[in-house]
This record gives structure tokens, C-alpha cells and sequence, in this order.
């Protein structure tokens, strides 16, 4: 048994009343969405999506998750929407769904969405991954309706036999034990206050937060859709076999007498939106709204209450029967019908229904936020005031209105003027005998005599005045077109602004007359509209927007966008702001932009501008009448559309603060879409991505903007307006980072929006180890350049140096050579005179001359050996002739003496040899038979010269005292250079020396150069190592 309240009021209903009220207070302070309860459903914005946009039909569950998106359960299966586009939800490969049909959705705070299909299965939506319960453990015992999630965060399902609740992965009955009856379970709620409420086949109960004990509600039918928390706190519910909408019954008190209810056949289910509003659909198509349900007392609402609002085919409904009601985080209604979606939301502007044929309006505002309303039509004045329509007896055509200083209005109409005087009115017609043009354009005031001037047609501006039509008498002033004025407004100062058609604009002061053009800088093409405010000018015209300032007209101009198009209407309101009836919309201009402009006309003016999606009901009026535009004393800027009239609230512009969720929905190349559930890879030679993406603002989806980045390719961040695809080509192989953030309709931008991060391969030549080995190669052929280059310059260096060295050491050699010899030999030669003065002084003569000789020689060879140590040593190309004539030398120096046998021996077919290869050749052997002849006291002295195919060889031998084996090496005695000379000279020939000697066993040198150094070439070039040798001697230290 459940156990009975005797409370007779709701748990805690004050608790909820404060909260409530606290709502209310923060609410304004985020500016949400909601829907205002004082305006009526047809002053929302109404849209529907049906089979044709892609809905789902017969729509059996709403629910919206954290990431925005809307989610649909139909026969058809379960999609989700954007609000630009409805997708069928696809589970993973490997998943199929149990089923198409859904009964229920419940959207959790961590993004998942709880599924139960119909007639059977259960299923968790999270991240893309739908997870199917289907193991018994895991299931209830029979299929679950509903779901409710507390404000512990448990969730509670009812079924078919009963209420459960999740624990860990299993539901557990709720029984007795909870003084809860297992009975069929019709809907859950759950109040503001965490109250759990169950609505069954027979009684409604609730379970306060904490307990575990139901407590009775009231009994009811057996056919509960929904429950649903008013402001007040009171929960009430719909029972659709009953047709009634009502409070829960409290037990103890009579509550049917005591409560309000709404009763009519065909109410299904109810929904109480954020601001208090009551919402209840019909089977038979649309539904109905009550404003203020918790105002109603105790009364008994029937089909034709003036407090139930209704909305059906008759006003545009065109979902067919309307099911569900969902309200979504921005305060959006969705309503989920047979034939598809629908929603309703808040509207900027304010559209006002007016009957038919009122078209091409007139506007004047009146007193307490009246405003009347005239149409060149047959059709009599409307007078607004607040909801209702007041028709007068008058003003029938109306093409123009004026109010002159006394607070009389003047009507101008089709064939006359109509003078509304307080709650009088008189019309004047135009005389018919003058058949001027129909139609009243312009009427303002005659200065001097307190008429009237009234244009009439193209006929011209004639003067009226106390009822008194003065058909000749037309505004005649210099330089004012007789056409008369396309607009005219007279200012605070009693000037009359008179616009033409032309493009020009004359000022009225009295007597003078100011004329202003293009030299003025007047450009906006014909003249629509002037007003203003104090001392301020507007002009509109077909070419934008200027103001007057100090003898000359300046162009607004806009920062960003479309410039301004025609303007028909302007309002300077009090706070300093500008509202204009632009082509395209009504544009608002903030007050801190128009000071701006006015302290610098060059400044470019920011804007927003408000369209059809505001809920402007058609184009904003362009023509024939002279006021589109006016603002009430409410503070209300009303504005006449080719489609009727629309009102905005300044005070009341409600502000979307919500920034849109964020979702990258795919990527992928020519080849198709990637999966996004790991890391996302293309191939190598991928040379198109496409990236789709979207932000999930219900209200205004066609308003969200995006811009992004693809960091590895974009500097910054492209603005691509409403764009929902990004496209990239010619991407190189590397890693990417795409990040896309979005703004709602209001401009409330989600900066931190969403990333996804890609790579392309790239082909084996674009790896990085190649790149890194190709750095690697160019760092080590820069290093090797650069050592090589270090190197020639140390060789330059080296060569420079070992020149000086070599050059040194050949003036050392040929010193050696031939003066150091030459003067030996005239030693020699002085000492044998010395010998001879005494006894045989004429042969010493003889023997003196010689010495003399040889001294001259000597002296010409030391010059050469000082200034021609390149020319030939040799006195003939020919090496045999050359050594055989220092054989004689060699002998004469000796006479006296014991001489060696000398005999020279040439092997082989005698070459040419290269000029300075022969020289150092010849030195060479000069040295080695210089030795032979005057130390080795030699008497065999042998020259063998050899001109082998693969070398040239030149071997001194003799048979004399030898050479200490110690002074075979490098190392000389001191003062002694002749060997190391030798060595240096075939060294620098390329050739090799070698020695073999002996103590008492004579010695033997032998110097081999190859055949290809030592033979020369054939024709003008010389050798390489002749070149090379020649090159390094031309080196000077």
C-alpha cells in the first residue's frame, strides 16, 4: 500500500518558488533565448521541416545532448539535426540497431543519450559508440518507456511492470520496500527541487530527495503523457484520454474544485518552458499555449477561452498532429509531429498581423504607444494599441501624413486631405474641375500664412489652407523643381528640409532658401526620407545614407559588409542610436558608432542588421508613401514591410549568449572519408582534404559563423563566414592541426571550438630521413668543401713556404754545384802553379792563365747561378755529350795526377728529355763523378746511361775508397750537402736515388726516373709533372 501524505501542499513549493524567482534574476543576466510569455505564439518565429528537407516523419522522441545537436526517434530510426541538416544516425561497423523504432531519449550531462528502442532494446549513445545491452543481467524485466535522471545523478526507468533504477550495470526493481507498488509506469519528472515524480495507471507519487520511502500525490486516469513544474511550483500533468491538462492532485483536499484545468478533446502532451508558458499538443494538428498558467486559479479553460491560445493550419501550422514537445538549451520550441519537425522561437522583430489589402503603409505614431496605420487601398485607418486593432471611419488611400504645431494630423489620400482633430475628422477634397493627378505625396507647412503646401502628383505643390484649395497658387521659389518634393521634414528649428527626385535638397527658412547638391556633397540619388533629431540631418535616398553637417552632406559608410542600398525610413532615437529602413532589413546603428562618426566623418560605422530571420514579415516598404518608419512613446521602432508591419523593442533586444558546440563531423581526400576514431593518416600523393564541420546554434543556424586554421599551412585564421567545409590542395607530407571555432547569431564566439589532427605520408623521397640524410650529405660535402678549401689554402701556404724552402735549397745545390766546385777546382789549380813557380815558372804561367780562365768561368757561372737558376746547366740537349765533356773538365782539373779511367756508356735508344729534368739529371751525375774524381781515389770510374721502354737510368760507379756506411742516410757530415743535394734533385723530378757503398769496396749511385716523367711529349705541351714542377718554382715567397 502507498502510504498517504497528509501534507495538502507540493514538497517543498517554496523552495521552488525562490528558486524560481532566483531564475528569473540570472536568467536576464546570461540573455537566453527564451520565448516571452506577453508576446503570442504568432509573433514567434514559426519554421517547419518536413519530408522535403530531409525530417523524419511520425517523430516519436526529442532530446538534445551537451554538444547541441538535436536527436529524433521515429519509425524511421533516430537522427540527429544541426539545424541546417538531418543525418540518420549509423552505429559502428560490427553494431546494428535492435530496432528503428524508438520510444524514448534522455540526453545525460557527460554527452551520452540513453536509447530505448521499440518494442524491444536498450542502448547508450556516447562519442559516436552505441553501446547495446543485451544480456539479461543487464536488462530490466521487461521494456523500458521512460528515463529520469535525478539530481544525484542516478537514473530511473519505468516499464511495463514497474519503476527501476541503475546501479553500477543493473537495474534493480523498485518494490515495496520503497512503499512503491509494482504497477505500469506512464512518465517520470523530476522537479527543480531533485523531487522524483511517477506517474502510474492509476495514482501519481513522488519520492523526495534522500528518501527511499514513495509518498502518495493523488489518484488519476490511466492514460498520463507528461509531468511538468509550473513557476509555482505545482507539477502538472496531461492525460490525453481525458482531453485535460491540470495540477497533480494533493490527497487530502478537494483539488478538482480548487485547480485549474485546461480541458479539450485532442490535448496530448505538455511542456512548461524556462519562462512559465504552458505548451500542450494536439492530435487533431497544432497545439495550444496558455501564458500564464499559474494567473488562472481555479478556473476550467474550454476550446474558446480567451486565455488559451491556440496555433493550427489556420495560422501556418503545417506539421500535422503535433506529438512531442522538447525546449532546447537556447529556449527554443521543438515540436515533433506526424509530418515532421517544427520549431518556435524568439523573434527580434515583432510581425503584426493586419487584415488583407493593407499594403504600401503610412505610419504615424500617436500617444500611449498608439500608432496608426494607412494604406493607399481602399481601406480605412487602423489604429494599434498593444494586441488589438481599432478601425476608423476615415483615411481611406492614404499616401501621406503630417502633423502640424497645433497636434492636428493631416492625412493626404488619393483625392483629397483628411484633417484628424482629436476625436474629429474632416476631408478636403481637390476640386474636380481642375482633374489634377491623384495622389497626395507630400504636405508641409506654409510659414507666412499658417496654410499648408500639398504636392499633388506631378501636377505640382499647391497652397491649402482652411479648407481652402488654392489650385494656382503653386510653390514657385528659385531653383525649386515645380514637381514638388519627393520628402520633407520639418525640424525643430521650424526649418522645412524639402528632397527631390532629382537628387537635390532645398532648406526653407523663412523667405531664404538654401539649395544643396552634389558640390555639397550630396550623392544618394533620389531623395526617399529626411529626419532627424535636435540639429541633426539624416538624408536617405536611393544611394545610402548621409548627414548634414556644417553647410555639407557626409556619407555613412560601413566597416564591413554591403554598403547601405535605399533607405526609406530613418529614427534617431533619444539614447543617440540609428535605425533605419534599409532594402535589405532594418539596420541598427549603436549610439557610441553614430558619436564616433560624428567626431570623425571618415569613420566607418559598425552595424547589424535585422531580416526575415528576425521575423520580419516581407522587404522593408521602398516607395510611394512618406513615412515607413516611426517610434512610439513606448519606446517601440515600427517599421512597414511590402508584406505588412513589424515592431522592435530597443529596451528588449534579447541577446543569444550561448556560444555554439563546436563538431568536426568528417575528413577526408579524393578518395573518400576518413574514420575519425583514431589517428587520421592519408596516403602519400594525397592532394585534396576536405574537412566538414559544424556549430550547433538551433536558433539561428543560418547566422553561425566560422573561421579556421590549419596549422602547417595557414598563417591565420580564415574567415569563412557561414561556410561549413574547409578545403585544402597541394598539402605537403607532414603533420596537421585543424582547429574551426564558431559565433552564434549574435556574434557570442566559442573560442576554443575543435581539433582534429591529420597527417599525410610522404613518397620515400620526401622522408624525413632522407631530408636528414640530404642535410647530412650537404653538411658533409660544405665540411669537406670546407677542409678542402683549408687545405689548398695551408698547400698554397705549404707550397709558398716549401718554394722559398726549395728555391733556397737549389741556390744551395747550384752553389754547390758550381761555384763552391769551380772555386775547388781553381784552388787546386793555384796551388799546382805554386808548385811549379819555383822550378818551372813558365809552365806555371801557363798553368795561371788556366786558373784565370777558370776564374772568369766560375764568376760567369755564379751569375747564372744568381740570375738564370732556371736556364740549362747543360752546354747540350744531349745528356751523353753533356757528361762526357765534364769527364775532360773533370780530368784536366786532375792533370798531375794519378786520373781515373772515366768511361761513359749509353744503353738503349737515346729520347729527349724534358730541359729541366735533364739539368737536374745531369747535376746529379755532374755531382756523383765530382766525388768519384777528386775523393774516392778512384782508377775505375764508370757512367751508365740507360733509355729503358719503362724507365730512365743513370748509374755512376767507381772502384774507390767508398763512403762511411753512417753517411749513407739523411744525415751528412757537416758541411757536406752533396748527397742530400742528389736526393733533393731526383725528389723533384719525380725520380728515386740510390746509393751502395763500402769501406775499401767503392761506391755506386744510381738515380731511376719513369719513362713517363722523364721522356718528353711529343708537340708544344709539356708534361704534367713538368708543369706542375715548373708552376711550383714559379711560386715566390
Amino acid at each position: 500500500m502507498v502510504r498517504k501524505s497528509l501534507m495538502i501542499t507540493y514538497p517543498n513549493s517554496q523552495i521552488s518558488l525562490t528558486l524560481w524567482i532566483c531564475l528569473l534574476i540570472v536568467l536576464p543576466c546570461v540573455s537566453t533565448y527564451a520565448l516571452d510569455r506577453d508576446r503570442s505564439i504568432a509573433q514567434f518565429h514559426h519554421r517547419a521541416w518536413g519530408v522535403n528537407e530531409g525530417a523524419p516523419t511520425e517523430i516519436s522522441a526529442l532530446a538534445q545532448t551537451e554538444d547541441g545537436y538535436l536527436w529524433i526517434g521515429s519509425p524511421q530510426g533516430l537522427f540527429r539535426f544541426d539545424g541546417v541538416k538531418f543525418e540518420e544516425y549509423k552505429p559502428q561497423p560490427g553494431v546494428e540497431l535492435p530496432s528503428h523504432g524508438i520510444y524514448y531519449l534522455m540526453a545525460t550531462p557527460d554527452g551520452g543519450l540513453w536509447i530505448a528502442f521499440a518494442p524491444t532494446g536498450l542502448g547508450f549513445l556516447k562519442d559516436g559508440y552505441l553501446t547495446l545491452f543485451t544480456r539479461p543481467d543487464e536488462l530490466p524485466d521487461s521494456q523500458i518507456h521512460t528515463f529520469a535522471r535525478d539530481h544525484d545523478g542516478r537514473i530511473w526507468a519505468s516499464t511495463e511492470t514497474g519503476l527501476v533504477l541503475r546501479e553500477g550495470t543493473r537495474w534493480i526493481p523498485i518494490r515495496h520496500d520503497w512503499n512503491f507498488p509494482p504497477e505500469v509506469i506512464r512518465d517520470l519528472f523530476v522537479d527543480r527541487e531533485g523531487t522524483l515524480w511517477v506517474a502510474t495507471v492509476k495514482v501519481i507519487v513522488f519520492l523526495r530527495r534522500g528518501s527511499k520511502a514513495f509518498e502518495l500525490a493523488g489518484a488519476v486516469g490511466p492514460s498520463i503523457t507528461t509531468l511538468a513544474q509550473a513557476k509555482d511550483g505545482r507539477v502538472w500533468f496531461a492525460d490525453d484520454s481525458k482531453g485535460e491538462v491540470r495540477p497533480v492532485p494533493i490527497a487530502g483536499h478537494n483539488s478538482h474544485a480548487e485547480d485549474p484545468a485546461v480541458v479539450e478533446d485532442g490535448l496530448h502532451e505538455m511542456l512548461i518552458d524556462r519562462e512559465g508558458a504552458l505548451w500542450i499538443t494536439r492530435y487533431d494538428s497544432g497545439l495550444v499555449r496558455i501564458r500564464y498558467p499559474e494567473k488562472l486559479g481555479n478556473r476550467k479553460l474550454g476550446p474558446h477561452d480567451t486565455d488559451l491560445e491556440t496555433f493550427d493550419e489556420r495560422d501556418g501550422f503545417s506539421g500535422g498532429f503535433a506529438y512531442k514537445l522538447l525546449e532546447d538549451h537556447e529556449g527554443n520550441i521543438w515540436v515533433g509531429c506526424s509530418k515532421g519537425l517544427v520549431q518556435f522561437r524568439h523573434n527580434q522583430v515583432v510581425p503584426v498581423s493586419l487584415p488583407d489589402r493593407y499594403q504600401k503603409l503610412v505610419l504615424l505614431a500617436g500617444a500611449d504607444g498608439e500608432i496608426s496605420i494607412g494604406t493607399i487601398n481602399s481601406k480605412p485607418l487602423l489604429n494599434v494599441r498593444g494586441d488589438s486593432l481599432l478601425v476608423e471611419r476615415m483615411g481611406e488611400q492614404a499616401s501621406s501624413v503630417f502633423r502640424d504645431s497645433n497636434g492636428d494630423v493631416w492625412w493626404g489620400c488619393a483625392n483629397g486631405i483628411w484633417l484628424q482633430s482629436g476625436t474629429k475628422s474632416m476631408y478636403f477634397p481637390v476640386p474636380k474641375a481642375a482633374e489634377p493627378p491623384n495622389w497626395t505625396y507630400e504636405i508641409f507647412p506654409s510659414r507666412e500664412d499658417g496654410g499648408l503646401w500639398v504636392r499633388l502628383g506631378d501636377f505640382g505643390t499647391v497652397h491649402f489652407k482652411q479648407g481652402v484649395w488654392n489650385l494656382n497658387d503653386r510653390l514657385r521659389l528659385e531653383g525649386v523643381p515645380i514637381r514638388g518634393p519627393s520628402a520633407s521634414y520639418n525640424d525643430a528649428s521650424g526649418r522645412v528640409w524639402l528632397g527631390f527626385s532629382a537628387g537635390q535638397v532645398y532648406a526653407l527658412d523663412g523667405e531664404q532658401v538654401t539649395a544643396y547638391s552634389q558640390k555639397d556633397g550630396l550623392n544618394v540619388g533620389r531623395i526617399a526620407v529626411i529626419r532627424g533629431l535636435g540639429q541633426h540631418i539624416w538624408v536617405g535616398g536611393e544611394l545610402g545614407l548621409m548627414f548634414f553637417s556644417q553647410g555639407q552632406f557626409r556619407k555613412v559608410t560601413v566597416a564591413a559588409g554591403e554598403q547601405f542600398g535605399t533607405v526609406s525610413g530613418i529614427i534617431e532615437t533619444a539614447n543617440g542610436g540609428l535605425w533605419l529602413n534599409e532594402m535589405r532589413g532594418i539596420v541598427q546603428i549603436p549610439p557610441e558608432e553614430i558619436r564616433r562618426f560624428l567626431a570623425d566623418p571618415n569613420h566607418r560605422v559598425e552595424y547589424r542588421r535585422f531580416d526575415y530571420l528576425d521575423g520580419l514579415p516581407g522587404a522593408p516598404q521602398m516607395s510611394f508613401t512618406n513615412s515607413t518608419a516611426v517610434e512610439t512613446s513606448d519606446g517601440r521602432l515600427w517599421f512597414a514591410t511590402n508584406n505588412g508591419l513589424a515592431w522592435i523593442d530597443p529596451a528588449h533586444i534579447v541577446r543569444n549568449g550561448l556560444p555554439p558546440p563546436v563538431s568536426i563531423l568528417s575528413i577526408g581526400d579524393e578518395k573518400g572519408s576518413q574514420p575519425m576514431s583514431g589517428a587520421v593518416k592519408f596516403a602519400a600523393g594525397t592532394h585534396t582534404v576536405e574537412i566538414d564541420y559544424t556549430a550547433l546554434s538551433l536558433s539561428i543556424p543560418e547566422r553561425v559563423e566560422f573561421r579556421y586554421k590549419l596549422e602547417g599551412a595557414d598563417k591565420d585564421w580564415q574567415n569563412v563566414g557561414t561556410r561549413r567545409q574547409a578545403f585544402y590542395t597541394g598539402l605537403g607530407p607532414g603533420q596537421y592541426r585543424f582547429q574551426v571555432i564558431a559565433c552564434n547569431n549574435d556574434g557570442v564566439w566559442n573560442e576554443q571550438g575543435a581539433i582534429l589532427s591529420f597527417s599525410v605520408a610522404p613518397f620515400w623521397y620526401q622522408t624525413i630521413w632522407l631530408r636528414l640524410s640530404g642535410v647530412a650529405a650537404f653538411l658533409v660535402l660544405v665540411w669537406a668543401l670546407y677542409q678542402l678549401r683549408r687545405r689548398q689554402l695551408a698547400h698554397q701556404f705549404s707550397m709558398g713556404l716549401e718554394a722559398r724552402v726549395n728555391e733556397r735549397t737549389r741556390i744551395a745545390r747550384e752553389l754547390h754545384d758550381t761555384l763552391l766546385q769551380s772555386f775547388h777546382g781553381l784552388l787546386l789549380r793555384f796551388q799546382a802553379a805554386s808548385n811549379l813557380l819555383p822550378t818551372r815558372p813558365d809552365e806555371a804561367k801557363h798553368r795561371l792563365d788556366t786558373a784565370i780562365d777558370r776564374a772568369a768561368q766560375a764568376i760567369t757561372e755564379g751569375r747564372d747561378a744568381v740570375h738564370e737558376l732556371r736556364s740549362s746547366a747543360a752546354v747540350t740537349p744531349d745528356l751523353p755529350v753533356a757528361i762526357s765533356a765534364l769527364r775532360e773538365d773533370l780530368a784536366a782539373d786532375q792533370a798531375g795526377k794519378n786520373l781515373p779511367h772515366c768511361r761513359v756508356q749509353v744503353e738503349g735508344t737515346a729520347r729527349n728529355l724534358d730541359p729541366i729534368l735533364r739539368d737536374e739529371v745531369y747535376r746529379i751525375a755532374a755531382e756523383a763523378m765530382r766525388n768519384a774524381f777528386r775523393h774516392a781515389e778512384a782508377r775505375q770510374i764508370e757512367v751508365e746511361i740507360r733509355y729503358d721502354e719503362r724507365q730512365l737510368r743513370v748509374r755512376v760507379r767507381d772502384d774507390g775508397k767508398g763512403i762511411d756506411p753512417k753517411f749513407l742516410g739523411e744525415q751528412e757530415r757537416t758541411g757536406h750537402w752533396g748527397l742530400n743535394g742528389m736526393r733533393e734533385r731526383a725528389q723533384a723530378v719525380g725520380g728515386n736515388l740510390t746509393v751502395w757503398s763500402e769501406i775499401d769496396s767503392g761506391s755506386e749511385i744510381e738515380v731511376t726516373i719513369p719513362a713517363s716523367i722523364a721522356y718528353a711529349k711529343s708537340g708544344t705541351h709539356r708534361s704534367w709533372w713538368s708543369g706542375n714542377l715548373f708552376r711550383s718554382r714559379e711560386i715566390k715567397p
